[in-house]
């Protein structure tokens, strides 16, 4: 408990403006709520700067401290054990997946944070269909997840739903993939997919299907979709919840 509270020494002064920084966030999300015209670019460059796991820590306090002003020290303590037991067990999931390397794990969880910023989406989550893939034997790149994510943005859907709809097409079963507008037909050692006016035919092997449904990223139409939400209340909401968490996690290590 002396350690927490260690960590928690700030000066008044700064607690005091750490506090206000976060009443700010909460009056511009209200703000939003009521029509006003800037408040998601006021919220957006309040959040934005928490990157990786997440940034400095310096950087997250201003977001994500004052929301922990009014709390026991005890309640504190035990929502940081949490958080920091959920981090370890994200970072252990991706360890697993990375052959046991944990600077490459390092690495991609940094990555898929930095995606999660941009785009406005929950870290754990995206860590969380990532790892889903790559325990399967698919592990797409950043670009790739980013290009998942804008498929299943168009379809006003989640990347984790169209990771589940990849992963059973990869099984031969490629009903869910409908529900993203993706057709298939199979024929022979073949199988095409059509989306959007436009027909991929390869191989009917996972890698291949991989490829195809990858494919359909580049589309102009497709291209950005996850952006168009990324100044979104939800999406400022989300990296608000990111911040609170690298601080929780930090404090819970």
């Amino acid at each position: 408990m002396e350690e927490i509270q260690v960590n928690l020494a700030f000066s008044d002064t700064g607690l005091d403006k750490i506090t206000k920084d976060v009443a700010s966030v909460k009056k511009e999300i209200e703000g939003v709520g009521k029509g006003a015209t800037n408040g998601l670019d006021s919220i957006n460059k309040s959040v934005g700067g928490v990157t990786s796991s997440f940034g400095s820590l310096s950087s997250v306090l201003k977001v994500a401290g004052g929301a922990f002003a009014g709390l026991q020290l005890g309640d504190l303590a035990l929502q940081a054990v949490k958080a920091a037991e959920k981090l370890t067990q994200l970072q252990n999931t991706l360890k697993r997946v990375s052959g046991g390397d944990a600077d490459i794990a390092a690495q991609k969880f940094r990555e898929l944070a930095a995606i999660s910023n941009e785009l406005g989406l929950k870290n754990g989550d995206l860590v969380e269909t990532y790892s889903k893939l790559a325990l399967r034997g698919f592990k797409p790149t950043g670009d790739e997840m980013k290009k998942l994510i804008d498929i299943a943005k168009a379809s006003n859907k989640s990347v984790d739903q169209l990771a589940e709809a990849l992963l059973d097409a990869s099984q031969g079963e490629t009903e869910r993939l409908k529900e993203f507008g993706i057709k298939s037909k199979i024929s022979g050692d073949q199988i095409s997919f059509s989306f959007n006016g436009v027909t991929k035919t390869v191989k009917n092997s996972a890698d291949e299907i991989n490829k195809a449904i990858l494919s359909f990223g580049n589309l102009a139409s497709i291209q950005g979709a996850a952006g168009d939400s990324a100044n979104s209340l939800v999406a400022a909401q989300n990296r608000l919840s990111n911040a609170t968490d690298a601080l929780l996690a930090n404090i819970g290590k």
